[in-house]
């Protein structure tokens, strides 16, 4: 049985005493990550910013969001290229807030509805943060479509304040 279990326990357990003893380092947000079949670990810290966090997010995690293979855009150069916007975020989410002229495929149900895509069209998938999009921009492009994009960071900063 692999020892991998254990050892990210170990490390959560570690983290929550910590917590529990008020540790002085705990100012800061810190993630880890950790590659099982290389063993490298890598942790930082995170700001209370969203955007900086997500960045230091999607930068650590790197080719495991993303393979290389998709490439990410702003919502400008989308716009330029007259593609189609796919919103993979789940149907509530869409209905609360979306982009105009965009679609709702829920990541969920992508790889059964892709035919309702043109396969030679350009698309650019979006969510909130752009981890469900990139995805769904991989199954895309495992289906076929060498034109998809995912929109960089998400929606999230343009989504309003509902509450």
């Amino acid at each position: 049985m692999s020892m991998t279990p254990s050892l990210l326990g170990a490390i959560q357990a570690k983290e929550a005493v910590k917590v529990l003893l008020r540790d002085k380092f705990l100012k800061d947000f810190y993630f880890h990550v950790m590659d099982t079949k290389s063993w490298q670990h890598n942790s930082f810290s995170a700001t209370r910013s969203k955007k900086s966090s997500n960045q230091k997010i999607k930068d650590a995690y790197g080719g495991w969001c993303n393979s290389g293979r998709v490439k990410e855009i702003d919502l400008e150069t989308a716009n330029k290229m007259n593609a189609l916007l796919v919103d993979v975020r789940e149907e509530d989410e869409f209905n609360s807030f979306h982009l105009d002229q965009a679609v709702n495929i829920p990541l969920s149900r992508i790889e059964e509805r892709t035919h309702e895509l043109e396969v030679s069209r350009e698309i650019v998938l979006y969510c909130k943060t752009g981890q469900r999009s990139l995805s769904g921009a991989e199954i895309l492009r495992h289906k076929g479509f060498n034109k998809v994009f995912s929109l960089s960071s998400g929606i999230e900063e343009m989504i309003p304040d509902l509450g």
